[in-house]
Protein backbone atom coordinates (compact mmCIF):
# COMPACT_ATOMS: atom_id res chain seq x y z
CA UNK A 1 0.00 0.00 0.00
CA UNK A 2 1.46 3.28 -0.81
CA UNK A 3 3.09 5.05 2.00
CA UNK A 4 0.66 8.00 1.94
CA UNK A 5 -2.03 5.51 2.42
CA UNK A 6 -2.73 4.97 6.43
CA UNK A 7 -5.39 2.20 7.74
CA UNK A 8 -7.97 4.47 9.09
CA UNK A 9 -8.69 5.06 5.06
CA UNK A 10 -8.04 1.77 3.57
CA UNK A 11 -11.42 0.06 2.21
CA UNK A 12 -11.69 -3.21 0.88
CA UNK A 13 -12.51 -3.51 -2.74
CA UNK A 14 -15.70 -5.94 -1.13
CA UNK A 15 -17.63 -3.15 0.07
CA UNK A 16 -17.30 -0.83 -3.09
CA UNK A 17 -19.90 -1.41 -5.91
CA UNK A 18 -18.82 0.14 -9.22
CA UNK A 19 -20.89 1.18 -12.06
CA UNK A 20 -21.51 2.99 -14.97
CA UNK A 21 -18.59 5.12 -16.15
CA UNK A 22 -18.92 9.18 -15.52
CA UNK A 23 -16.01 11.25 -16.39
CA UNK A 24 -12.28 11.06 -17.37
CA UNK A 25 -9.46 13.69 -16.00
CA UNK A 26 -5.91 14.01 -16.39
CA UNK A 27 -5.01 10.93 -14.81
CA UNK A 28 -8.01 9.24 -13.16
CA UNK A 29 -11.50 7.86 -14.73
CA UNK A 30 -14.76 8.64 -12.60
CA UNK A 31 -17.05 6.04 -11.94
CA UNK A 32 -20.43 5.84 -10.21
CA UNK A 33 -20.95 3.45 -7.61
CA UNK A 34 -22.16 2.98 -4.29
CA UNK A 35 -20.60 2.38 -0.73
CA UNK A 36 -22.71 0.10 2.27
CA UNK A 37 -25.83 1.36 0.03
CA UNK A 38 -24.41 4.82 -0.31
CA UNK A 39 -24.14 6.65 -4.14
CA UNK A 40 -20.67 7.39 -4.44
CA UNK A 41 -17.84 8.59 -7.13
CA UNK A 42 -14.84 6.10 -7.10
CA UNK A 43 -11.73 7.98 -8.57
CA UNK A 44 -9.90 4.99 -10.31
CA UNK A 45 -6.51 5.44 -10.66
CA UNK A 46 -3.59 3.37 -12.05
CA UNK A 47 -0.33 5.43 -11.85
CA UNK A 48 1.73 2.34 -13.79
CA UNK A 49 0.30 4.21 -16.82
CA UNK A 50 1.55 7.95 -15.63
CA UNK A 51 4.70 9.52 -14.99
CA UNK A 52 6.50 9.75 -11.52
CA UNK A 53 4.74 13.44 -11.54
CA UNK A 54 1.08 12.25 -12.28
CA UNK A 55 1.72 9.80 -9.39
CA UNK A 56 2.70 12.50 -7.22
CA UNK A 57 -0.08 14.92 -8.00
CA UNK A 58 -2.33 12.00 -6.85
CA UNK A 59 -0.46 11.27 -3.57
CA UNK A 60 -0.83 15.29 -3.12
CA UNK A 61 -4.25 14.84 -3.93
CA UNK A 62 -5.09 12.21 -1.37
CA UNK A 63 -3.06 14.40 1.03
CA UNK A 64 -5.00 17.08 1.12
CA UNK A 65 -8.20 15.87 1.17
CA UNK A 66 -7.45 13.20 4.19
CA UNK A 67 -6.99 16.99 6.41
CA UNK A 68 -10.65 19.15 4.75
CA UNK A 69 -13.84 19.08 6.19
CA UNK A 70 -15.95 21.45 4.98
CA UNK A 71 -19.44 21.13 3.37
CA UNK A 72 -18.89 21.95 -0.01
CA UNK A 73 -15.60 20.43 -0.60
CA UNK A 74 -16.17 16.71 -1.70
CA UNK A 75 -15.56 14.28 1.11
CA UNK A 76 -12.88 11.78 0.52
CA UNK A 77 -14.61 8.31 2.07
CA UNK A 78 -11.99 6.13 1.65
CA UNK A 79 -9.61 4.27 -0.38
CA UNK A 80 -9.05 1.05 -1.95
CA UNK A 81 -5.17 0.34 -2.49
CA UNK A 82 -4.67 -3.48 -3.19
CA UNK A 83 -1.44 -2.43 -4.86
CA UNK A 84 0.49 0.83 -5.68
CA UNK A 85 -0.50 0.24 -9.29
CA UNK A 86 -4.28 0.11 -8.82
CA UNK A 87 -5.56 2.94 -6.68
CA UNK A 88 -9.66 3.30 -6.46
CA UNK A 89 -10.29 7.12 -4.09
CA UNK A 90 -14.12 6.64 -2.94
CA UNK A 91 -15.38 9.90 -2.45
CA UNK A 92 -19.03 11.92 -1.93
CA UNK A 93 -21.07 11.95 -5.22
CA UNK A 94 -22.59 14.69 -6.63
CA UNK A 95 -25.59 13.86 -8.72
CA UNK A 96 -25.51 17.23 -11.12
CA UNK A 97 -22.11 16.75 -12.36
CA UNK A 98 -19.53 20.14 -12.89
CA UNK A 99 -20.68 23.13 -13.05
CA UNK A 100 -19.46 23.64 -16.81
CA UNK A 101 -21.70 21.02 -17.65
CA UNK A 102 -24.23 21.94 -15.99
CA UNK A 103 -24.28 25.55 -17.25
CA UNK A 104 -24.01 24.13 -20.92
CA UNK A 105 -27.04 22.10 -20.73
CA UNK A 106 -29.83 24.10 -21.86
CA UNK A 107 -32.40 22.27 -20.38
CA UNK A 108 -31.00 23.86 -16.50
CA UNK A 109 -32.54 27.13 -15.61
CA UNK A 110 -31.07 28.44 -13.04
CA UNK A 111 -32.29 31.43 -10.89
CA UNK A 112 -30.07 34.21 -9.85
CA UNK A 113 -30.99 33.33 -6.19
CA UNK A 114 -29.03 30.31 -7.41
CA UNK A 115 -26.32 31.26 -9.22
CA UNK A 116 -25.19 33.56 -6.41
CA UNK A 117 -25.69 31.09 -3.86
CA UNK A 118 -23.04 28.62 -6.40
CA UNK A 119 -20.84 31.53 -6.28
CA UNK A 120 -21.51 32.02 -2.41
CA UNK A 121 -20.44 28.16 -1.54
CA UNK A 122 -17.71 28.21 -3.95
CA UNK A 123 -16.36 31.36 -2.23
CA UNK A 124 -17.11 29.72 1.10
CA UNK A 125 -14.72 26.57 0.39
CA UNK A 126 -12.24 29.00 -1.15
CA UNK A 127 -12.19 30.99 2.18
CA UNK A 128 -11.62 27.74 3.63
CA UNK A 129 -9.00 26.88 1.70
CA UNK A 130 -7.01 30.15 2.36
CA UNK A 131 -7.35 30.10 5.77
CA UNK A 132 -5.54 27.08 6.26
CA UNK A 133 -2.79 27.69 4.00
CA UNK A 134 -4.21 25.78 0.99
CA UNK A 135 -3.84 27.24 -2.66
CA UNK A 136 -6.23 25.57 -5.28
CA UNK A 137 -4.25 26.78 -8.23
CA UNK A 138 -7.21 24.99 -10.69
CA UNK A 139 -10.54 26.76 -10.05
CA UNK A 140 -12.98 26.00 -12.85
CA UNK A 141 -16.20 25.35 -13.87
CA UNK A 142 -14.93 21.45 -14.12
CA UNK A 143 -13.58 21.27 -10.61
CA UNK A 144 -16.86 22.76 -9.28
CA UNK A 145 -19.58 20.01 -8.44
CA UNK A 146 -23.19 20.07 -7.87
CA UNK A 147 -24.98 17.93 -5.64
CA UNK A 148 -29.21 17.41 -5.97
CA UNK A 149 -29.88 20.70 -4.37
CA UNK A 150 -27.19 22.37 -6.21
CA UNK A 151 -25.00 22.47 -3.30
CA UNK A 152 -21.03 23.11 -3.87
CA UNK A 153 -18.39 20.54 -4.03
CA UNK A 154 -15.11 21.43 -4.54
CA UNK A 155 -12.68 19.21 -6.21
CA UNK A 156 -9.89 17.61 -7.91
CA UNK A 157 -6.93 18.69 -5.46
CA UNK A 158 -3.81 17.15 -7.65
CA UNK A 159 -2.29 21.04 -8.05
CA UNK A 160 -3.16 22.15 -4.53
CA UNK A 161 0.05 23.51 -2.85
CA UNK A 162 0.13 24.65 1.01
CA UNK A 163 1.98 27.79 1.52
CA UNK A 164 3.31 29.23 4.46
CA UNK A 165 1.22 32.24 6.52
CA UNK A 166 3.04 35.18 5.62
CA UNK A 167 4.15 34.60 2.65
CA UNK A 168 4.73 37.18 0.02
CA UNK A 169 4.89 34.69 -3.06
CA UNK A 170 5.36 31.00 -4.96
CA UNK A 171 7.61 31.11 -7.52
CA UNK A 172 6.07 29.46 -10.65
CA UNK A 173 7.77 26.53 -11.80
CA UNK A 174 6.89 23.68 -14.23
CA UNK A 175 3.80 21.61 -13.38
CA UNK A 176 1.58 19.27 -14.61
CA UNK A 177 -0.95 20.37 -17.72
CA UNK A 178 -2.51 17.86 -18.96
CA UNK A 179 -0.57 14.48 -19.70
CA UNK A 180 2.35 16.91 -20.56
CA UNK A 181 4.65 19.29 -18.21
CA UNK A 182 3.94 22.68 -18.98
CA UNK A 183 5.88 25.83 -17.28
CA UNK A 184 2.52 26.77 -16.48
CA UNK A 185 -0.15 25.33 -13.41
CA UNK A 186 -3.61 25.01 -13.75
CA UNK A 187 -6.13 25.46 -16.74
CA UNK A 188 -4.75 28.07 -19.45
CA UNK A 189 -8.09 29.84 -19.74
CA UNK A 190 -8.78 30.20 -15.62
CA UNK A 191 -4.62 31.38 -15.00
CA UNK A 192 -4.04 34.70 -13.79
CA UNK A 193 -1.80 36.83 -15.58
CA UNK A 194 1.52 36.36 -12.89
CA UNK A 195 0.96 33.05 -13.49
CA UNK A 196 0.89 33.22 -17.67
CA UNK A 197 4.10 35.53 -17.25
CA UNK A 198 5.35 33.07 -15.32
CA UNK A 199 6.10 35.47 -12.74
CA UNK A 200 5.86 34.98 -8.45
CA UNK A 201 1.94 34.80 -7.33
CA UNK A 202 -0.05 33.92 -4.08
CA UNK A 203 -3.11 32.93 -3.02
CA UNK A 204 -5.08 35.61 -5.55
CA UNK A 205 -4.51 33.55 -8.47
CA UNK A 206 -7.61 31.56 -6.82
CA UNK A 207 -9.49 34.86 -6.39
CA UNK A 208 -8.57 35.93 -10.15
CA UNK A 209 -10.03 32.44 -11.68
CA UNK A 210 -12.91 33.00 -9.46
CA UNK A 211 -13.60 36.02 -11.23
CA UNK A 212 -13.44 33.91 -14.63
CA UNK A 213 -16.15 31.71 -12.83
CA UNK A 214 -18.52 34.16 -11.93
CA UNK A 215 -18.02 35.30 -15.75
CA UNK A 216 -19.41 31.33 -17.01
CA UNK A 217 -22.35 31.42 -14.31
CA UNK A 218 -23.69 34.79 -15.35
CA UNK A 219 -23.37 33.79 -19.57
CA UNK A 220 -23.01 30.83 -19.33
CA UNK A 221 -20.17 30.60 -22.05
CA UNK A 222 -16.79 29.00 -21.62
CA UNK A 223 -13.97 31.30 -20.75
CA UNK A 224 -10.97 30.59 -23.64
CA UNK A 225 -14.09 29.57 -26.99
CA UNK A 226 -17.20 31.55 -26.93
CA UNK A 227 -15.75 34.12 -24.27
CA UNK A 228 -12.29 35.53 -25.76
CA UNK A 229 -9.18 35.34 -22.96
CA UNK A 230 -5.95 37.58 -23.20
CA UNK A 231 -3.14 37.50 -21.02
CA UNK A 232 -5.06 40.20 -18.61
CA UNK A 233 -8.11 38.66 -18.58
CA UNK A 234 -11.93 39.26 -19.73
CA UNK A 235 -12.40 42.38 -21.48
CA UNK A 236 -16.46 42.74 -20.40
CA UNK A 237 -17.08 45.04 -22.75
CA UNK A 238 -16.99 42.61 -25.23
CA UNK A 239 -19.11 39.89 -23.66
CA UNK A 240 -22.21 42.28 -23.42
CA UNK A 241 -24.61 40.46 -25.80
CA UNK A 242 -23.82 37.33 -23.42
CA UNK A 243 -25.32 38.93 -20.77
CA UNK A 244 -29.11 38.67 -19.78
CA UNK A 245 -30.59 41.56 -18.98
CA UNK A 246 -32.22 40.73 -15.98
CA UNK A 247 -28.48 40.13 -14.49
CA UNK A 248 -27.56 41.89 -11.29
CA UNK A 249 -25.24 44.26 -11.68
CA UNK A 250 -22.83 44.28 -8.91
CA UNK A 251 -22.64 40.39 -9.55
CA UNK A 252 -21.31 40.93 -13.29
CA UNK A 253 -19.00 44.30 -11.05
CA UNK A 254 -17.81 41.72 -8.99
CA UNK A 255 -16.56 39.39 -11.47
CA UNK A 256 -14.57 42.11 -12.63
CA UNK A 257 -13.14 43.12 -9.50
CA UNK A 258 -11.85 39.36 -9.10
CA UNK A 259 -10.53 39.08 -12.20
CA UNK A 260 -8.07 42.25 -12.12
CA UNK A 261 -4.57 42.17 -13.67
CA UNK A 262 -2.87 42.98 -10.57
CA UNK A 263 -3.01 40.89 -7.91
CA UNK A 264 -3.28 43.26 -5.21
CA UNK A 265 -6.29 44.91 -5.80
CA UNK A 266 -8.16 41.60 -5.91
CA UNK A 267 -10.38 41.24 -3.06
CA UNK A 268 -10.10 38.20 -0.42
CA UNK A 269 -12.70 36.17 -0.22
CA UNK A 270 -13.53 36.88 3.19
CA UNK A 271 -14.60 40.07 1.62
CA UNK A 272 -16.35 38.32 -1.58
CA UNK A 273 -18.44 36.46 0.69
CA UNK A 274 -19.92 39.73 2.64
CA UNK A 275 -20.75 41.42 -1.19
CA UNK A 276 -22.14 38.14 -2.01
CA UNK A 277 -24.28 38.54 0.54
CA UNK A 278 -25.63 42.10 0.15
CA UNK A 279 -25.94 40.98 -3.74
CA UNK A 280 -28.05 37.84 -2.84
CA UNK A 281 -30.39 40.34 0.02
CA UNK A 282 -30.74 43.16 -2.68
CA UNK A 283 -29.24 45.12 0.28
CA UNK A 284 -26.70 47.27 -2.26
CA UNK A 285 -22.87 47.94 -1.86
CA UNK A 286 -22.30 47.54 -5.56
CA UNK A 287 -21.75 51.18 -6.92
CA UNK A 288 -19.00 51.25 -4.34
CA UNK A 289 -16.61 48.08 -5.62
CA UNK A 290 -15.07 49.47 -8.43
CA UNK A 291 -13.80 52.71 -6.16
CA UNK A 292 -13.09 50.61 -3.09
CA UNK A 293 -11.32 47.99 -4.90
CA UNK A 294 -9.62 48.87 -8.04
CA UNK A 295 -6.85 51.18 -6.81
CA UNK A 296 -3.20 50.94 -6.42
CA UNK A 297 -3.88 49.70 -2.23
CA UNK A 298 -4.59 46.43 -0.92
CA UNK A 299 -8.52 45.90 -0.49
CA UNK A 300 -10.08 46.72 2.27
CA UNK A 301 -13.37 45.03 3.85
CA UNK A 302 -16.18 46.66 2.30
CA UNK A 303 -18.17 49.08 4.60
CA UNK A 304 -21.89 49.59 4.27
CA UNK A 305 -23.39 52.79 2.38
CA UNK A 306 -25.22 55.03 4.28
CA UNK A 307 -28.04 55.17 2.03
CA UNK A 308 -28.35 51.87 2.08
CA UNK A 309 -30.70 49.73 4.16
CA UNK A 310 -28.85 47.36 6.84
CA UNK A 311 -28.84 43.91 6.04
CA UNK A 312 -31.68 41.98 7.26
CA UNK A 313 -30.68 40.04 10.48
CA UNK A 314 -30.40 36.71 8.47
CA UNK A 315 -27.80 37.93 6.49
CA UNK A 316 -25.92 39.90 8.76
CA UNK A 317 -25.60 36.65 10.86
CA UNK A 318 -24.23 34.76 8.17
CA UNK A 319 -21.69 37.11 7.43
CA UNK A 320 -20.35 37.00 10.62
CA UNK A 321 -19.92 33.37 10.35
CA UNK A 322 -18.03 33.62 7.44
CA UNK A 323 -16.14 30.54 6.77
CA UNK A 324 -13.16 32.33 7.12
CA UNK A 325 -12.42 32.81 10.17
CA UNK A 326 -10.13 30.08 11.51
CA UNK A 327 -12.54 29.95 14.72
CA UNK A 328 -15.59 29.00 12.77
CA UNK A 329 -16.32 25.54 12.32
CA UNK A 330 -16.23 24.77 8.76
CA UNK A 331 -20.78 23.71 8.40
CA UNK A 332 -21.15 27.07 9.59
CA UNK A 333 -20.09 28.72 6.38
CA UNK A 334 -23.59 28.37 4.22
CA UNK A 335 -25.20 31.81 4.50
CA UNK A 336 -28.04 30.32 5.98
CA UNK A 337 -27.70 30.50 9.66
CA UNK A 338 -29.98 27.81 10.45
CA UNK A 339 -27.23 25.36 8.67
CA UNK A 340 -29.51 24.38 5.96
CA UNK A 341 -29.70 25.46 2.40
CA UNK A 342 -32.56 27.03 0.45
CA UNK A 343 -32.42 24.17 -2.25
CA UNK A 344 -32.32 21.46 0.32
CA UNK A 345 -32.16 20.57 3.95
CA UNK A 346 -28.51 19.26 4.95
CA UNK A 347 -28.00 20.22 8.40
CA UNK A 348 -29.47 16.94 9.63
CA UNK A 349 -26.61 15.61 7.06
CA UNK A 350 -23.89 17.58 8.30
CA UNK A 351 -25.01 17.01 11.99
CA UNK A 352 -24.58 13.17 11.73
CA UNK A 353 -20.75 13.79 9.66
CA UNK A 354 -20.02 15.71 12.80
CA UNK A 355 -21.18 13.00 15.77
CA UNK A 356 -18.97 10.37 13.56
CA UNK A 357 -15.73 12.48 13.37
CA UNK A 358 -16.21 13.41 17.26
CA UNK A 359 -16.20 9.75 17.96
CA UNK A 360 -12.90 9.31 15.73
CA UNK A 361 -15.09 7.73 13.31
CA UNK A 362 -15.17 7.75 9.03
CA UNK A 363 -18.47 8.92 7.64
CA UNK A 364 -19.90 8.91 4.25
CA UNK A 365 -22.47 10.70 3.19
CA UNK A 366 -25.86 10.87 5.06
CA UNK A 367 -24.08 10.61 8.04
CA UNK A 368 -23.36 7.10 8.35
CA UNK A 369 -20.26 6.00 10.35
CA UNK A 370 -17.71 3.88 9.88
CA UNK A 371 -15.66 1.80 12.33
CA UNK A 372 -12.37 4.09 12.68
CA UNK A 373 -9.56 1.01 11.84
CA UNK A 374 -10.25 -2.23 9.86
CA UNK A 375 -8.27 -5.63 10.46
Amino acid sequence: MPASIDTFWKLSSDEVLIQEKVGKGFYSTVFRGTFHGVDVAIKHIVPINYSKREVILLHREISVLKTLRHPHITSLIGIIADRDEDIKMVMEFAENGDLRNYLKNSKNKPTWKERIQIAYEVASAMAYLHSRSIIFRDLKGRNILLNKHLNVKLCDFGLARYFTAGMNSVTSTPHLSGRNISSNVGTPAFMAPEILLQQPYNEKIDVFAFGLVIIELVTRQKIGETIERTTNGVDLSNISHFVPTDCPADLLKLSEICSASKAEERPPFDTILKILLWIRDGVGGGDNLLLQFQSNRAPQPLKQPASSQKPPPTAQKATNSSPSNSNTKPNNSNPNPSGTSKRGGRGGQNAGQNAGRNAGERVVPGGVPVNKRRK
